[in-house]
């Protein structure tokens, strides 16, 4: 390899350093501006089943082979 070619390797390397490093910032940054969905931050909701709905359910599911 002689030096004209080195060379051209080494500025090949280096710019696929800043293009690394710029894409990082550009990563940290938009990770900085993430909001949390609200789908997310809003707590599930639980339900609460009388004992016919559970009958109803289980005859259901025992119907369908399930």
């Amino acid at each position: 390899m002689n030096r004209r070619q080195l060379a051209k390797w080494e500025r090949l390397v280096e710019s696929m350093r800043v293009e690394r490093d710029r894409r990082r910032e550009l990563a940290l940054a938009e990770a900085a501006e993430w909001k949390r969905p609200e789908s997310l931050s809003t707590p599930r909701r639980e339900y609460t089943f009388t004992d016919e709905q559970f009958r109803i359910a289980l005859a259901s599911l025992e119907k369908h082979g399930e």
